[in-house]
């Protein structure tokens, strides 16, 4: 771990904000807290190695799977979902990877009806296309697992390979991930997914994605040569697609099918 104030941020100050998050947080305070300031870990709590579900912050080893995908040359932003996962084809015939990524597909499940907290689902089949879309592809933005589900699918298909296996191949292990530190689920087995021997799989356990991690492998910042600095990475044309995908958002799109949920499923 390095000195705070080595990377210019002032440890009384800093000591002082944690304290405050710390007093005015749940029962966890700030024991699972990392900061990371320059690529440098500057603090960390006593439990920063606890594994436990990240929930939503996942999506971003989805989304990060396309943009490798993409860099090999597998797939591109606009390949229609349908070309690998048939079963789209009759009623989301012109949902793209672009779509799921800036999760404007309009895609909906069977059983995604509301119930609860949810404006849609949550599924207990994502895999299985509804036969009516939440709305036409790219109109509107709607946040909730079924077409996240789906998506992972997809880019499984486009791989492969399960995404897990691409994640660790070519993200976790080059910058270093503690394997022991993250874990990411079993989907299980589905007609809609392609058969066990296969090994394509998209994240997931009981029945929906997770994935499991510490505040130290998500801070993403081992040490190289004991300098506690994370490896450079380098530039591709995935940080085209994160920016791409980041700023395509419909406009004005947000209120009408956002949910409020927070389920605990990635994504």
């Amino acid at each position: 771990m390095t000195e705070p104030t080595t990377q210019g941020v002032d440890a009384a100050k800093l000591e002082a904000a944690i304290e405050y998050l710390r007093t005015h947080s749940g029962r966890d305070g700030a024991r699972q807290l990392v900061v990371v300031r320059n690529g440098y870990l500057i603090w960390q709590g006593d439990q920063a190695d606890k594994i436990h579900g990240i929930w939503s912050c996942t999506k971003s080893f989805t989304s990060t799977c396309l943009g490798l995908l993409i860099d090999d040359g597998k797939c591109k932003l606009d390949t229609p979902a349908k070309d690998f996962v048939p079963a789209m084809a009759q009623t989301y015939p012109k949902v793209s990877l672009r779509h799921f990524a800036t999760m404007t597909s309009g895609y909906r499940a069977v059983g995604d009806e509301p119930r609860g907290g949810y404006l849609h689902g949550p599924s207990q089949t994502p895999l299985v296309p509804g036969p009516k879309p939440l709305f036409p592809p790219g109109s509107h933005y709607a946040y909730w697992d079924s077409a996240m589900n789906q998506f992972a699918n997809v880019l499984s298909r486009i791989a492969g390979e399960p995404l897990d296996q691409l994640f660790k191949r070519r993200v976790a292990d080059p910058i270093g991930m503690n394997p022991n530190e993250w874990r990411w689920g079993d989907y299980g087995e589905s007609k809609f997914r392609p058969p066990p021997h296969s090994g394509i799989r998209p994240a997931g356990s009981r029945g929906r994605e997770s994935t499991d991690s510490t505040g130290g492998a998500m801070d993403v910042t081992p040490t190289e040569s004991g300098s506690g600095r994370a490896p450079r990475p380098t530039r591709s044309l995935l940080a085209d697609t994160i920016t791409t995908t980041c700023l395509s958002f419909p406009a004005g799109t947000w209120s009408s099918y956002a949910s409020a949920s927070t389920s605990p499923t990635i994504r």
